[in-house]
């Protein structure tokens, strides 16, 4: 079978091209001028490449009309309000052109990396599973958004005719540069920190995550959602083990809301100078990494259940501490 994967490069779309590859596959996949090979290095050599972007249609047509499968793994991720327009146009314009490009040639067929923040949240809810419904009342992250209109073009794609599967991981822990996406908790947690979120972290192994999507395109599961994740486990039994295992300091003090709002106060003081001292006199805004989002999110001890995938694979997860200690040993 023919593939061709969107943000191949990328953490997620690396162990999925890797594992079809093992698998006897052909893998074809999209790059920007710009994209690093910095997770794929290994594997670079046996991808068939084509030059695009997700936002340029004309670049999607030859390798949707070559693929059999395509997987959409590329997306955009942020929490700083400055970034929406973009992540709107990433996370849901891509989606519809991959759903459009897909539909135009037929008989394709479509998997959908999406997101656990696409099924929604709120203070009170402790279980989630693929039954819930989106509740634009209750918007836990700008982001969570992008991808629940990411999904709806996918199952607007389905209704028109086009075979799909949505898969919903949640933090994703593989080898790679650390600091960047999931692998800032790694960073963080490699730092010595004094502070520890007081929320819980659902989190999968990148390695189940690439087997869970070869299962079930192997086994032509078609025109459901799954959510992918091992468990949960706090924030700071998460950084406990990292630290352990790096021979560095664990964090001692609560993250807690006097805390939170102490740092953020301090993150928009320090960006308002940068932006001055970057501009001479005129006043430039530059958004802080740190925001209300990123901190309600940290404290949030949400489980999003996997019983269905679970069940329907009867698939067995790694242990944090094995996936952990796998990461962190490459470093």
């Amino acid at each position: 079978m023919r593939f061709f994967i969107t943000g191949c490069n990328g953490l997620v779309g690396s162990y999925i091209a890797r594992k079809l590859l093992a698998e006897g596959a052909e893998v074809s996949a999209l790059k920007r001028e710009q994209s690093s090979f910095e997770h794929i290095q290994d594997i670079a050599d046996k991808i068939a490449w084509h030059h695009g972007d997700i936002l340029d249609v004309m670049s999607l047509e030859q390798p949707i009309l070559e693929a059999d499968f395509v997987i959409h793994c590329a997306g955009f991720v942020s929490f700083a309000s400055k970034d929406y327009s973009k992540m709107f146009k990433v996370n849901v314009e891509g989606t519809a052109n991959l759903v459009n490009g897909c539909l135009k040639y037929g008989q394709k067929k479509l998997l959908y990396i999406s997101s656990v923040a696409a099924l929604g949240t709120n203070d009170r809810q402790e279980v989630i599973d693929e039954t819930q419904e989106w509740d634009d009342a209750n918007i836990s992250s700008k982001y969570g958004y992008t991808k629940f209109m990411g999904e709806s073009e996918v199952w607007r794609g389905h209704s028109e005719g086009l075979d799909v599967i949505v898969v919903n991981p949640s933090v994703v822990f593989g080898r790679g540069e650390w600091g960047r996406s999931s692998l800032a908790l790694i960073k963080y947690a490699a730092s010595s920190p004094i502070f520890y979120p007081t929320g819980d972290v659902n989190y999968i192994d990148a390695r189940d995550l690439a087997d869970i999507i070869f299962q079930l395109i192997d086994r032509k599961i078609y025109n459901k959602r799954f959510i992918a994740s091992a468990g949960k486990e706090s924030y700071y039994r998460v950084m406990e083990i990292v630290s352990k295992e790096m021979g560095t300091k664990a964090p001692s003090l609560k993250f807690n809301k006097t805390a939170a709002f102490i740092a953020l106060q301090t993150a928009k003081l320090m960006a308002f100078f940068k932006g001055i001292l970057q501009t001479g006199n005129q006043k430039r805004e530059i958004q802080p990494k740190l925001s209300k989002e990123l901190i309600k999110n940290s404290t949030r001890k949400t489980f999003f259940d996997n019983k269905k995938i679970v069940e329907t694979l009867d698939f067995k997860f790694r242990k944090l501490e094995d996936t952990l200690t796998w990461l962190v040993s490459k470093n």
